[in-house]
């Protein structure tokens, strides 16, 4: 068995350097031959052979993935969860009905050809209270993510990201900078972690957090693969923030980071891989 690791074509930084590292050595010690690739360029809807019998797709071009999908390559994860899962907004619309969501405005569409403030978002932004939190609906790595104390604030920020979607949430978390991450694969939580920053409100290990194992409850894995399950996610992460005993979602990545969990000691890489192993096998048997 034989697959391809496709990477962004213009980022990769240490993290991602690790992870190809460890994708590619798992699936060896596994018997699979595994390539590290750059996301192809698309042209009228197509791509260049692959001689694959898998993808692992570990990027955000939701166009490309649906490409190589099309070639019947099995890709992980789909293109319609990576498309889902860059976008907060679309995350959440998934995720509808579930009692674990942060109460959250989403921004309205404003043309750049729009000049009118609109004094009526404003007010009901504000019946979330401050502190407030504004995100992006794309964005990485806890930089499109803005934490708002006031109504001074909110005008500026709002104004700034009037022709950018985006959304407003409640602030919301017992420890400010903490959040425990699920890490999944293959219908099933394969590591959970604390991760908390004491210097910033994002808890990202990019912006200066750090992490410690974290042993969830069973009802806690149950809504994190709950969440996997309405997204899709073959293997991926889903982040909650604890308050007052209550799990709150905060996003899911279909491509996240696992550097800082393998260090205390978890597979991750090894779990994902064989649960790509065994997805690829079943499906196979069943054609």
């Amino acid at each position: 068995m034989k697959g391809i690791l496709i990477t962004n074509r213009y980022y990769l930084d240490e993290g991602m350097k690790y992870l190809a590292g460890r994708l590619i050595q798992s699936a060896k010690d596994r018997g699979v031959t595994l390539t590290h690739s750059v996301c192809p360029l698309v042209s009228s809807l197509s791509v260049r052979p692959m001689d694959a019998d898998f993808v692992i797709f570990w990027d955000k071009d939701a166009v490309a993935a649906r490409v190589i999908e099309n070639m019947g390559i099995p890709t992980f994860n789909s293109s319609e969860t990576i498309r889902i899962c860059d976008s907060k907004t679309l995350t959440y619309l998934a995720l509808c009905g579930l009692d674990c969501l942060i109460p959250t405005v989403f921004s309205p569409v404003c043309f750049p050809v729009s000049s009118n403030e609109d004094d009526e978002l404003i007010l009901e932004v504000e019946k979330l209270g401050y502190p407030l939190i504004i995100k992006e609906s794309t964005g990485s790595l806890g930089m499109q993510v803005y934490l708002i104390n006031n109504r001074a604030e909110l005008i500026y920020k709002s104004r700034a990201l009037r022709h950018t979607a985006h959304q407003y949430q409640k602030y919301v978390g017992d420890e400010r900078g903490t959040d425990i991450r699920f890490y999944v694969a293959g219908g099933a939580v394969v590591g959970a972690c604390k991760r908390i920053n004491t210097t910033s409100f994002t808890s990202n290990l990019a912006m200066g957090g750090k992490i410690e194992l974290y042993s969830p409850t069973e009802q806690e894995k149950e809504l994190a693969l709950e969440v996997a399950k309405r997204l899709n996610l073959s293997f991926g992460s889903v982040d909650f923030i604890k308050d007052n005993g209550k799990s709150y979602f905060v996003e899911a990545n279909s491509n996240a980071y696992f550097k800082g969990i393998e260090s205390l000691g978890v597979d991750v890489a090894g779990q994902y891989v064989d649960s790509i192993i065994k997805t690829v096998k079943n499906n196979a048997s069943k054609n």
